[in-house]
């Protein structure tokens, strides 16, 4: 795990210096050690985490033994040993031990694109051809990884953190008013409006080449194929997944540094421990223990462990310090309202103490219908099909005007939810889901977002989200979207920033592509084995730990759930006297009236405004560092 950068330019410019300036700005993300190669065409720059192969020889930027191409990246790619012994049979000669280097030979041996294909793991890396002056660029298949970039005239440049893109850049960096409203509405931004004008980032399952600095091509390597469907019986799916999971772990434990595993509570998480167990005994286990009991999973956790065996360390949830959790707002590439984040953070400054690399549970509820979203389109289908009709719309419509003034209260805001749940398609019920309360979502717009909000061009983009996945069924579509929504713009930046701000990897089993393959072809009654959401994980895990030990683990999950409130009412209420004194607001971005709605709807009806008070922070402690 590490931290790239580079700038390919056609100018003959040393570019070394704003090269190093961007790699410091990143340098949590690689502790041990950096580089920067100045090149006729590009300047290369890397941070390096050392994983495998710690030797000095493993250092980036690497160059092949021709001379002739080079490769900054960051991520970790599984069974690498496996791809090493093929091209060692095609010829190819090795000076070290690291990942690196297979696919800088991978890259010779196969080309970009095959490449790409044979890589299992989380990875961006850019690769430059000192002959033919060519630049790639390319990311892993769900985006485990953050890669932007930025055309700056007569620059390209890219890096794992947006802001460093901006240091000694010709072109400004300006907000996006699309980007604030997407976040505004679902609290994180959305590939396709990036937070700053002209920047962009590289979809997940892409490469980019870059010609010369005149033209850029785009190309997807890999895509989901959720169709046909396999055919095998209930026993036969659940030996394919569990002895899918663990190969998986088996390779994604290889590490020449100390490995341990999260543990929250839940069914993914406990999965992957008790797999990570089986074959590293004396593993670490994490796990986050919550002040309020209700919140708590951790006693949960203890009783899996009591099963599974490793080293348990339980982290108290304290309130984090108010300048930590600034800097720690401050470190994401785009704003990201998900108050988990800090539990994460948490966890990971914990786990920092006694591994470097850690698995998670990340991946497992889009894979096998996991979320509330499956459980109620499947339970409210059958009154979609009397009310998804001009009759049933209008009486929705009339039904919400009439509730209108009471939306703030928490039984009209659900029966407004449900009766636009059953009276819409899944498409347009999840495209159209918002954090804003009905009250506030005219007032809270400053005069820069007013154009933006009417267009709505984030909604657009979300209808193309769910209208790129080839799948026929539904709710495989809902399971696409979510994988390339909030997995990809919420949960897995809040994973990487987290952990990364420790210097400290994360690896997710159930998004390695050999489990996903499987899982996209799998059918639904499968996924829901026994009419239950992650029925096949579920009965995976009943095998592993016994039924009344899974039981336990099925019945207690809450979720990482904070007394965030509780935080911001007490010795963080500074955040919120900040709000309607906030750059935001004097840019014409917020709009003050709005933000002072929220903050007095909260006093009074709390469910309802807590998650657009707590994405107003976010954002506003987001702009003290990157604007």
């Amino acid at each position: 795990m590490c931290g790239i950068a580079g700038v390919a330019h056609w100018n003959r410019k040393d570019y070394s210096r704003s090269v190093l300036k961007m790699c410091n700005a990143i340098k949590h993300r690689g502790p041990d050690g950096g580089g920067v190669k100045q090149l006729e065409g590009v300047c290369l720059g890397h941070r390096r985490l050392s994983i495998i192969d710690l030797n000095n020889a493993a250092d980036q930027p690497m160059v092949d033994n021709t001379g002739r191409f080079w490769i900054v990246f960051n991520g970790e790619i599984y069974g690498f040993h496996t791809l090493k012994l093929e091209l060692l049979k095609l010829g190819h000669q090795f000076t070290t031990a690291s990942d690196t280097e297979v696919i800088l030979e991978g890259f010779k041996a196969w080309g970009i694109e095959q490449l790409c294909v044979k890589l299992s793991g989380m990875f961006a890396f850019s690769i430059w051809d000192d002959y033919k002056k060519i630049l790639y660029i390319a990311r892993d298949r769900f985006g485990e990884k953050p890669l932007y970039y930025l055309n700056d005239k007569d620059t390209f440049r890219f890096s794992s953190n947006a802001n460093t893109l901006f240091i000694d850049a010709k072109k400004p960096k300006e907000l996006n008013p699309n980007a604030i409203v997407a976040f505004l509405n679902q609290s994180f931004t959305l590939p396709q409006y990036p937070i700053f004008n002209d920047l962009q980032t590289l979809k997940p399952a892409h490469y980019l080449e870059i010609i010369e600095g005149i033209k850029i091509v785009s190309k997807p390597y890999w895509s989901p194929k959720f169709e046909p469907k396999l055919i095998y019986n209930t026993n036969e799916w659940l030996d394919l997944v569990e002895n899918s999971l663990e190969n998986i772990v088996k390779e994604e434990l290889v590490s020449d540094v100390k490995i341990g595993a999260l543990l929250s509570g839940g069914v993914d998480s406990s999965l992957i421990a008790s797999l990570a167990t089986k074959l590293r005994p004396d593993i670490d286990l994490f796990t986050v223990r919550m002040l309020d009991s209700k919140l708590d999973e951790s006693e949960i956790a203890k009783n899996v462990v009591k099963v599974i065996g490793g080293k348990h360390h339980i982290i108290d949830a304290d309130p984090i310090n108010i300048d930590d959790f600034i800097k720690l707002q401050g470190q994401f590439s785009e704003p990201l309202g998900d108050s988990s984040a800090i539990a994460m953070w948490m966890v990971s400054k914990a786990a920092k103490k006694h591994v470097t690399v850690v698995l998670t549970g990340d991946g497992g509820d889009e894979l096998f219908a996991g979320y509330d979203t499956v459980k109620l389109n499947s339970k409210f289908q059958k009154y979609r099909t009397i009310f998804n009709n001009p009759i049933g719309k209008g009486f929705s419509t009339n039904l919400q005007k009439a509730l209108l003034p009471f939306s703030d209260r928490t039984i009209p805001r659900k029966v407004i939810t449900f009766s636009n749940f059953i009276s819409q398609s899944i498409k347009h019920t999840h495209i159209n889901r918002s954090f804003i309360p009905i009250k506030v979502e005219n007032t809270i717009y400053g005069e820069k977002l007013i154009q933006a909000k009417d267009n709505a061009y984030y909604l657009n983009a979300l209808e193309q989200i769910w209208n790129e996945s080839s799948a026929k069924e539904p709710i495989d579509k809902l399971l696409n979207y979510d994988l390339k929504h909030s997995l990809l713009g919420d949960f897995l930046p809040k994973v990487d920033v987290s952990t990364m701000y420790h210097s400290l990897e994360a690896r997710a089993p159930f998004l390695h592509h050999n489990l996903t393959d499987l899982a996209f072809q799998m059918p639904l009654e499968i996924k829901k084995l026994g009419n239950i959401q992650k029925g096949i994980t579920k009965k995976i895990l009943q095998k592993r730990i016994g039924i009344n030990a899974a039981q336990e683990v099925i019945k207690g999950k809450r979720g990482f759930v904070l007394p965030i409130d509780k935080w911001l009412d007490g010795n963080w209420k500074i955040l919120i006297e900040d709000l309607p004194k906030s750059e935001l607001v004097k840019q014409g971005y917020l709009n003050k009236k709005g933000i002072e709605q929220v903050i007095k709807g909260y006093n009074k009806y709390p469910e309802t405004y807590s998650r657009i008070r707590y994405s107003l922070v976010a954002l506003n402690l987001w702009s003290y560092k990157n604007l």
